[in-house]
């Protein structure tokens, strides 16, 4: 047997490991690339819900303003020609504000706080 043929297997593993290597290296240039192209997709799907999200609270908060705005008037005018003073049923539907007010101030540690805190990890984790 001659003494090139270990030599030329030698060179040949050697050529094979590096084509090997760069596949490899290839490879995983590719997985990182998938993996940061992923996160980018969750990122933006993540923002995107939020945004709408945001928008459509903003829309029902200030329609839901609106009719309690104008439920309360109503309230306090027929409050008012029950007792037969407008002034005096527009105090009392004060009244109840600040009563709901009072209130939610007051238990906003039980219910307040952790209603909102369980919407937000919710919707993080949807």
């Amino acid at each position: 047997m001659p003494a090139f043929l270990p030599n030329f297997k030698l060179a040949q593993m050697e050529a094979e490991v590096k084509t090997n290597a760069h596949g490899i290296k290839k490879d995983v240039t590719d997985l990182v690339d998938t993996y940061i192209a992923l996160a980018k997709a969750n990122v933006t799907q993540k923002a995107a819900d939020a945004a709408s999200a945001s928008a459509a609270g903003i829309i029902m908060a200030v329609l839901g303003f609106f009719f309690l705005f104008f439920a309360a008037l109503g309230l306090a005018w027929w409050i008012g020609e029950l007792i037969s003073s407008r002034i005096g049923g527009f105090f009392i539907v004060a009244g109840l504000f600040a009563l709901l007010t009072v209130l939610l101030v007051a238990f906003k540690e039980q219910f307040l706080y952790p209603m909102i805190r369980n919407k937000i990890v919710k919707k993080v984790y949807e």
